[in-house]
């Protein structure tokens, strides 16, 4: 069954993307690390057609990358707005800057992912179950409802028991909104 989904210019989408068979699509520290270099330098239109070796780029340090002052000049597909990433799945939540740029960035973030993931841990076939879900945000009220909810989802996925714990969290959104956006004009904050 094909997904209907808006392709629109201008608008807000939540996006889910979840492992095959609710599998892990993170083992490891290094594969949330690796994922992140794609997820945020992708939203860019033509860096997503560069080859580059991402395991080479440090998220946690882009802003200092050669590739930042390029990149950050460029058209966008999308803009990144918050984020989640956990075992099991991620949460985006984006906006789209081009007609159909939703589907090319998840596109890219996700083969690159896949592809990665399969040469890593010497596996074939998918990683991520299907295609990814997204649902258009058209309410400010649902907005705020989806944002909250994609900050905190590692509070509750992980039972954090400390206020530490979650406001530390490296892969998540909420921790660029509390401590300081690392990444300057790739992630808008």
């Amino acid at each position: 069954m094909k997904i209907k989904r808006n392709h629109a210019q201008g608008i807000f989408h939540h996006v889910v993307i979840k492992g095959v068979r609710e599998l892990p699509i993170f083992h490891s520290y290094e594969d949330m690390t690796r994922f992140m270099s794609p997820m945020l330098l992708m939203q860019f239109d033509k860096f997503s057609q560069t080859r580059v070796r991402y395991s080479r780029i440090n998220p946690f340090d882009i802003s200092n990358n050669v590739l930042y002052k390029k990149i950050t000049s460029e058209k966008r597909l999308v803009s990144l707005v918050d984020y989640n990433l956990l075992d099991t799945h991620v949460h985006l939540i984006v906006y789209s800057e081009q007609e159909y740029g939703l589907s090319h960035y998840m596109k890219r973030i996700m083969t690159s992912h896949s592809n990665w993931y399969n040469k890593k841990y010497k596996k074939q076939g998918h990683v991520f179950k299907s295609s990814y879900f997204s649902k258009h945000i058209n309410s400010d009220s649902y907005f705020d409802v989806v944002t909250e909810y994609v900050q905190f989802n590692h509070r509750d996925y992980y039972k954090f028991d400390t206020t530490e714990e979650v406001y530390n969290y490296p892969f998540s959104s909420f921790y660029d909104r509390h401590h300081g956006n690392r990444w300057k004009k790739i992630f808008l904050t």
